[in-house]
């Protein structure tokens, strides 16, 4: 009995002589998958285990699932050629397995923000990712506004908007708390206008700080 399990290859191991092992990101986890025999010159399979390639994978419905038959339905060229954006995509990648995600809405935001690497800016979707990632780890930032003129910034140890006449100290001014929230907000489709550097810097705290993970 074979059973099909379609997903992104995120990472290829070497197992034994001829093998490899398999990360596949799926809907709701990274599954692990051997793949027998797959380093032979005559292996069949050979050219398709390649990181960055979204596939259908044939698998045995086993305890241990064995790779039988692979079909490529999409290759990330621009993310296997470019060591930059392969890099961002990676780190991207490290951070599903620190957060061991089970969630198909993680999964379905990771494999577009992929998509977005491989064919645009690389950095700002990666960052962008981390940013919407936040909401699925519960850990979504407390920017409901009602009037943004009346706020003077936000503070990332209590994640909230500071608003006038609020004793908190801020880690955001203004204007960089308005475009955090206009990022929040808005679909990948639609890239806002934002200072890369302060928002990365403020994700590598808020995540520090929220989930002791370091990105």
């Amino acid at each position: 009995m074979t059973k099909e399990l379609d997903g992104l290859i995120v990472r290829v191991i070497d197992y034994k002589e001829s093998s490899l092992i398999i990360h596949l990101l799926t809907n709701n986890k990274i599954e692990s998958i051997i793949a027998r025999g797959v380093k032979k010159l005559n292996s069949k399979l050979k050219g398709y285990i390649l990181s960055f390639n979204y596939v259908k994978c044939f698998i045995s419905d086993s305890k241990i699932p064995i790779l039988t038959d692979i079909l490529v339905i999409d290759e990330y060229k621009n993310i296997q050629n470019n060591i930059r954006k392969n890099m961002y995509a990676g780190s991207l990648i490290n951070i599903l397995y620190k957060e061991q995600y089970e969630n198909m809405k993680v999964y379905e935001l990771a494999l577009k923000s992929i998509k977005f690497i491989n064919d645009f800016d690389e950095e700002y979707y990666y960052n962008l990712f981390l940013l919407k990632n936040l909401h699925f780890m519960g850990l979504g930032l407390n920017v409901e506004v009602n009037n943004l003129k009346d706020i003077i910034g936000f503070n990332i140890t209590e994640s909230k908007v500071c608003y006038k006449n609020d004793s908190t100290s801020i880690d955001l001014n203004k204007e960089d708390t308005i475009k955090l929230i206009e990022a929040y907000y808005s679909k990948l489709e639609e890239k806002v206008d934002i200072d890369l550097k302060k928002l990365h810097d403020f994700l590598v705290s808020y995540y520090l700080i929220h989930a002791s993970i370091k990105i």
